[in-house]
């Protein structure tokens, strides 16, 4: 799955800062940075913005506020319900750090839940996929890589100018650990969900 930003960050203002890991790590990563206009939050537990990808779906960033963590991932649907109904269009200088979100999720716990058990059984029948009669899956996995960086746009050579207002633009600045979220504004549902703790890794 390849998602590109409605308006991509440009390279050259990506520049190496800090990111706070916890109260006594800190680590050097490249922050993408760029003025525009985007939806956003600041609310009593969390910063929040969303970044418009091309077509019908956008990335939620959401920034607890410090020793707020736990909180927000207990309760991020709150959260998230709180930000549509607070959120505004607004100039926002944002800073971002890239990042490779990289897991597995091991199906074998998680199908069951869902009400699907017969496939790791030896009753399971395969028969419309294969014609080896003996198979039997004993695991299965799902492996997951989330890149985030400056592309999100085709390298066309064309200029794009943003009017802005002569006012001081809202700082969001994604130095510590964040959550993040691709949303799909039509089928109404969350394709990816993860957490930030360290860019580096």
């Amino acid at each position: 799955m390849s998602r590109k930003w409605e308006k991509p960050f440009n390279e050259k203002f990506t520049t190496e800062g800090d990111f706070h890991i916890n109260k006594n790590l800190t680590v050097k990563v490249p922050f993408m940075s760029k003025t525009g206009f985007y939806k956003g939050a600041v609310l009593d537990e969390a910063t929040l913005v969303s970044v418009p990808y091309k077509g019908n779906a956008s990335a939620l960033f959401i920034l607890p506020k410090e020793g707020k963590m736990k909180a927000v991932e207990l309760h991020k649907a709150d959260i998230v319900k709180k930000f549509k109904s607070h959120c505004h269009t607004d100039l926002v200088d944002l800073r971002i750090p890239k990042f490779t979100i990289a897991g597995e999720v091991d199906l074998k716990q998680v199908l069951p839940k869902m009400g699907i058990v017969e496939i790791f059984s030896n009753t399971a029948d395969f028969s419309g996929i294969t014609k080896d009669q003996s198979l039997k899956i004993s695991q299965a996995v799902h492996k997951v890589k989330i890149n985030v960086d400056e592309m999100g746009t085709e390298a066309a050579g064309a200029t794009v100018m943003e009017a802005v207002p002569m006012r001081l633009p809202m700082q969001m600045n994604y130095d510590h650990p964040f959550l993040y979220s691709i949303y799909d504004h039509e089928t109404k549902t969350i394709l990816f969900l993860g957490k930030v703790v360290n860019p580096k890794n």
